[in-house]
C-alpha cells in the first residue's frame, strides 16, 4: 500500500475528523463540506452523538465508533484512506468530565492511537487539536515554545498528548506523515454549551436579568468558532508541509473580558446594565492573561477569516 497523494489544489482530499459531533468538530465538518478541495469528509463520532450530525451523503460519511476501540479505528482508516486526519476529540471542558482516568483515555491514549493508525493508513497529514490549557498561567502572550505548566487534569492530559505527538513530528522521516499540534485558545459561537460565558450572557440579555461576573480585567483572546474551523481547514488543506510542529490558534486580538462582554451585550441589543461587573470575585487560579503569540499562524495565514462579532452573536442566537 502506497501513501495517499499529497494535499494540493489539483488533488481533492479525503479528510477524516474525530470528535466530529463536538463544539469544534461540528463547525469543522460544516466548513470542510464547503471546500471545493475536499472530496469527502469522514466523520467519526460516538454512537450517542450521531443525532448531532447530518446523515451520510452530500460529501459526508459518518461512522459511529468508540475511539478507544483501536481495531475499529484501524479498520475505518484502512477502508477510507484519508489524506488528512484531524483529531478534534476531547474530554474535560464540560462539567462532570474531570475524572483523570477518563481524561487520559480519550485525550492521551486515544489521540496517540489514532495518530498511529493514521500513519499505518499512510495519511499525509495529522492535525491534533490541543488547548491553551496546556500552558497554564503567564504574564506575557504565549508562544509555541513557552513551557507547558498545566494547572488542571484536562490541561495536563492535553499537554501529554501534545508532547508525544511533537516528539513524533520532530523525529519523523522527511517523507513521513506530517504531524502538527494546533493549540486552541478561547472559542465561542453556535453550538456552544449553555453554561459557557457567551451563551449564558446572551441568556441574561434575553431575560433582562443581571449577569453576575468579575470586574472583567482578565485579558483573553476570543475566537469565533466558525473562524477557528476555517483556520483549521486552511492549514489542513494547505499544499506542501506546514513546517512547524505546533501552532497557536487564536485571533491575535486579545482584550479585557469586560470589553468583550460589553460588545456582546451591545450586539444583542440589550442595555449595558445587564452586565453585573464586579459582582463576583476573581476565581483562584483564573489567569489574568490568556493570550497567544500568533506570529506562526500570521505567517501561514496572513489574511485569515475574522467574522464581525455582531454577525457571530446573531448566528449564535439564531441557533439557540
Amino acid at each position: 500500500m502506497t501513501r495517499v497523494p499529497s494535499v494540493g489544489p489539483d488533488a481533492p482530499a479525503r479528510v477524516l475528523v474525530t470528535g466530529a459531533a463536538g463544539f469544534i468538530g461540528r463547525a469543522l465538518i460544516a466548513e470542510l463540506l464547503t471546500r471545493p478541495a475536499v472530496e469527502r469528509v469522514i466523520a467519526l463520532v460516538h454512537r450517542r452523538a450521531l443525532p448531532c450530525l447530518p446523515e451520510t451523503g452530500a460529501g459526508l460519511e459518518t461512522h459511529a465508533i468508540d475511539l478507544r476501540d483501536e481495531a475499529a479505528v484501524a479498520a475505518v482508516l484502512a477502508q477510507t484512506r484519508p489524506h488528512v486526519v484531524i483529531n478534534a476529540a476531547s474530554r474535560g471542558v464540560n462539567p462532570g468530565e474531570g475524572d483523570p482516568a477518563g481524561l487520559f483515555a480519550l485525550n492521551v491514549a486515544a489521540a496517540v492511537s489514532v495518530h498511529q493508525r493514521a500513519e499505518a493508513a499512510l495519511a499525509r497529514r495529522f492535525i491534533h487539536l490541543g488547548s491553551c490549557a496546556e500552558y497554564g498561567s503567564s504574564e506575557t502572550p504565549l508562544d509555541e515554545e513557552a513551557p507547558l505548566r498545566p494547572e488542571s487534569a484536562y490541561g495536563a492530559t492535553k499537554a501529554a498528548a501534545s508532547v508525544i505527538l511533537r516528539q513524533a513530528a520532530e523525529t519523523a522521516a522527511p517523507d513521513a506523515m506530517e504531524t502538527v499540534v494546533l493549540r486552541l485558545f478561547n472559542q465561542w459561537g453556535p453550538g456552544e454549551a449553555p453554561h459557557r460565558f457567551v451563551p449564558a450572557l446572551l441568556e441574561a440579555c434575553e431575560r433582562g436579568t443581571v449577569f453576575p461576573m468579575t470586574a472583567g480585567g482578565q485579558v483573553k483572546d476570543y475566537s469565533y468558532v466558525g473562524d477557528t474551523a476555517a483556520w483549521i481547514a486552511d492549514l489542513a488543506l494547505r499544499p506542501g508541509r506546514l513546517g512547524v510542529p505546533v501552532i497557536n490558534l487564536a485571533s491575535g486580538r486579545p482584550g479585557p473580558l469586560r470589553d468583550f462582554a460589553r460588545a456582546v451585550v451591545a450586539a444583542a441589543g440589550a442595555p449595558p446594565e445587564v452586565l453585573g461587573l464586579g459582582h463576583l470575585p476573581y476565581r483562584p487560579g483564573d489567569p489574568m492573561l490568556n493570550a497567544a503569540d500568533t506570529r506562526r499562524l500570521d505567517a501561514l495565514l496572513p489574511a485569515r477569516r475574522h467574522t464581525p462579532l455582531a454577525r457571530g452573536v446573531a448566528a449564535l442566537r439564531a441557533g439557540r
